[in-house]
């Protein structure tokens, strides 16, 4: 939005200079993105001060002049008679343009830079005075531009979207009005009816009243098309409009001035005589005044006669009944079209005109027939005519002003700051508002045309943009740390990425979202939950298990020739918990999967390590005891999708905490994997109880350890776990390992038997044992192995 600074001093008896109103504009949240000079001979002009002069070696006209430009102090070379120091002056900078000489430069005269030139009357196009240069008095800032007093400064403002209101002089001005609490001297708007008997009465039918709640409309015969007068060319073009004639000038600079859009029609090429406000009932083209052919759809709004389209509603009017040099009668158009409705079609059809810009915002739908008579007056002066029909307005539901209520408590809570009621409503009456006095509480009327005002924080806003950002000072609020609870769940989960990290896995993260064959590829027993919307079929389902998603990584990674597999996942699953409208169990585990090729182990440049069922449990052991979580028992596990014969349940306590293994070949096949997979899923719940357990110090033994191995044969279903337990439950005080470290079945040995050798380590700290002290306990183990599992000791 641009507006001159003459056309805001001709509503407002204010002095203030571009910059300053610029600034305060923008403190209040109108930014103003640039300030023009308009009408000057010249750009780049500042004014300077001639601190020092000094004279040029070889040169007996020529002074070195040391000029304070504001910024800086710039080094010019002058010969003009004049100079002084203490002398302020015209200052072109390096780049500056002067309509007498064109683009100044910094040049080398002399041997010496000089950094500009100091300019005379003549040199600035501002008169005929070449005799020396320009002095300026006192009331000229040093740094500021330099501006004739015949230019104009144009302020071009970032209007928010929501402030349709502001996108008119009078808006600007309103806010202007706040600022340095002055009137707003709008023009005096006359109201003009037909002289004679002989009236116009142009019928209007608005078809679409949501669309188009309001339209007022009046004839002016007998116009005359021209240019229009120089006073409304120059304010249009210093606004960047381009002046067409005078009629079309006149709603052009309505608009600016108002902020609301209006249209004239050529009245003698509307069939009819009449107005008919209607949406497109289906394809349809339409040339616009631009000359393009508009693809119109069901839904556009169109402004018609009684035989024709003649106009798209708030965005462009139409070729066919453009006002021309042969237009002798005028039909005006001001309209309130509702904002979605214009956004819509103008989006669609990419056109942004004026009038789509402020229709798009909401202009004010009780300010149409104040701005039909501002225009129709104008044209009267500028085109003659007389006119010929009353003001039509047809607007069947007026649109009232909304009432909201201002707690003054409430402002000061906000804000942080006490603000003097008295300034609460001097603010919110110059912005427009009817303010009543209710105690401590004040009941506001927003015009209509402030439709961003809806709430009670919204007036607060409005109160203290222009009491003053800059009013509200820093307080500490408290001076005690907020506590935050832990979440333990969110810690374990760190800490478990952590550990799978060093571990040299990576992460993946897979959608929870999965087709419904993958709800029971590892848990048949548990009914998953189903989608009611699901975006497709491969998404209709809540997860049961985090393997399939990890199965899927690992056939992405192989179809491209990546065959060291190491991937984790720490998600959620779901499963159905009560009736149909009852929430889901929700339970967090990690799982991993591992996987490499015999193509890959034998590269000498590649070789990696073995990835087998024992390598497997050495990581989720490795893993479980940095976890605090061992020692666990271990023991054969039939479970869904996974090898019987290598696959084990992790227990700790009694209870299942998760368990590892081979993935069957069959799984793999589904997913198109032909390598082997291994793969564990652990609960992460349930390590939550140990995760967060201090270590305590244990003292490094003092006396020597004494080691025993015990090797006996047992039957091969027996697993070893079961014997690891019975060693630990009757070695007494004095044991402080124990550990498998060789399993055999073979032929020195009978059918259905194997060997275990166990390694015993027992330790005091109070002293050296002796084998007299090993003795019984060793022989107390051997015998309830007996006893349990028919062990033998092996010779």
């Amino acid at each position: 939005m641009k507006v001159t600074l003459s056309w805001l001093k001709t509503l407002l008896k204010i002095s203030p200079s571009a910059k300053e109103i610029a600034d305060r504009l923008t403190m209040i949240g109108l930014e103003v993105e640039e300030i023009e000079t308009w009408g000057a001979p010249f750009s780049g002009v500042v004014v300077g001060e001639i601190e020092t002069v000094e004279k040029i070696p070889n040169a007996s006209k020529l002074l070195l002049c040391k000029v304070n430009v504001g910024e800086s102090v710039k080094s010019i070379v002058c010969g003009a008679p004049n100079v002084k120091s203490g002398l302020r002056v015209a200052v072109a900078l390096p780049g500056a343009v002067l309509s007498e000489l064109g683009e100044i430069r910094a040049v080398t005269i002399r041997g010496v830079l000089s950094e500009g030139m100091i300019c005379s009357e003549k040199e600035l196009g501002l008169g005929n005075d070449h005799s020396g240069i320009l002095e300026l008095d006192s009331t000229y800032r040093v740094g500021e531009p330099l501006i004739p007093k015949n230019a104009d400064s144009v302020l071009t403002i970032n209007v928010p979207s929501n402030r349709a209101d502001c996108l008119s002089v009078w808006g600007i001005a309103r806010e202007l009005s706040v600022i340095y609490g002055v009137p707003v001297h709008y023009p005096e708007i006359p109201h003009f009816s037909p002289e004679t008997s002989e009236t116009i009465s142009p019928p209007v039918q608005i078809l679409a009243m949501e669309d188009c709640p309001r339209y007022s409309t009046q004839v002016i015969q007998n116009v005359r098309i021209g240019p229009s007068p120089q006073w409304l060319k120059e304010r249009l073009e210093s606004v960047g409009l381009h002046s067409i004639n005078n009629v079309v000038d006149v709603t052009n600079y309505v608009m600016w001035e108002t902020g609301q859009p209006l249209h004239a029609f050529d009245y003698d090429l509307l069939e009819g005589g009449g107005i008919v406000v209607q949406k497109v009932n289906g394809p349809f083209q339409f040339v616009t005044l631009d000359g393009e052919t508009r693809q119109l759809e069901p839904g556009d709004l169109l402004i018609c006669d009684q035989k024709k389209p003649v106009a798209l509603a708030g965005i462009m009017g139409g070729a066919n009944s453009e006002v021309s040099e042969r237009t002798k009668a005028i039909l005006l158009e001001s309209a309130y079209f509702h904002p979605v409705t214009i956004r819509k079609t103008a989006k669609r059809l990419g056109i942004s005109s004026e009038a789509s810009q402020r229709f798009e915002r909401g202009v004010d739908p009780n300010g149409t027939v104040r701005a039909l008579e501002r225009a129709v007056a104008l044209i009267l002066e500028c085109a003659g005519g007389e006119v010929k029909s009353p003001v039509v307005d047809v607007y069947p539901a007026p649109i009232q002003e909304a009432k909201i209520p201002v707690r003054l408590e409430r402002l000061s809570q906000v804000v942080g700051i006490e603000v003097p009621k008295h300034e609460t409503i001097r603010i919110l009456t110059g912005l427009g508002m009817k303010v009543e006095e209710n105690k401590n509480q004040l009941s506001v009327s927003v015009p209509t045309f402030r439709p961003d005002l809806k709430r009670e924080i919204d007036l607060i806003e409005e109160v203290i943009r222009h009491y003053g950002y800059d009013r509200i000072e820093p307080k500490h609020i408290s001076t005690h740390p907020l506590a935050v609870p832990r979440n333990l769940e969110q810690e374990c989960i760190e800490l478990v990425r952590d550990l799978f990290t060093g571990f040299g896995f990576r992460e993946a993260l897979c959608s929870s979202l999965v087709p419904k064959q993958y709800t029971h590829v590892f848990t048949p027993e548990i009914q998953p939950v189903e989608i009611k919307n699901p975006l497709s079929p491969e998404t209709a389902w809540l997860r049961t298990d985090l393997l399939p998603g990890l199965l899927e990584v690992t056939q992405w990674n192989h179809r491209r020739l990546n065959y060291d597999i190491r991937f984790f996942e720490v998600g959620r699953v779901f499963f159905k918990h009560g009736g149909e409208n009852e929430l889901p169990e929700e339970r967090v585990y990690v799982a991993g999967v591992l996987s490499t090729s015999e193509k890959i182990k034998k590269l000498w440049k590649n070789a990696m390590p073995a990835v087998d069922f024992y390598a497997l449990k050495g990581m989720v052991l490795g893993f479980l005891e940095r976890m605090h979580c061992v020692p666990v028992d271990l023991s054969a596990f039939q479970r869904k999708g996974f090898a019987s014969e290598n696959t084990v349940a992790i227990q700790k306590n009694g209870q299942q905490i998760g368990w590892f293994g081979e993935i069957e070949e069959e799984i793999l096949q589904s997913f198109e994997i032909q390598e082997k997979v291994f793969a564990f899923e652990i609960n992460i719940h349930s390590l939550m109880e140990w995760a967060f357990q201090v270590p305590r110090y244990v003292p490094i033994p003092r006396f020597p350890p004494v080691r025993r191995d015990l090797c006996v044969v047992v039957d091969e279903e027996v697993p070893a776990g079961a014997l690891l337990d019975t060693i630990r439950k009757n070695s007494g005080n004095y044991l402080y390992t124990v550990e498998v470290f060789d399993m055999y079945k073979g032929p020195q040995l009978p059918e259905g038997k194997k060997s275990l050798t166990f390694s015993l380590t027992f330790l005091s700290s109070e002293r050296t044992l002796t084998e007299n002290e090993i003795e019984p306990i060793f022989e107390k183990i051997l015998k309830t192995l007996e006893n349990a599992f028919s062990a033998s000791l092996r010779r």
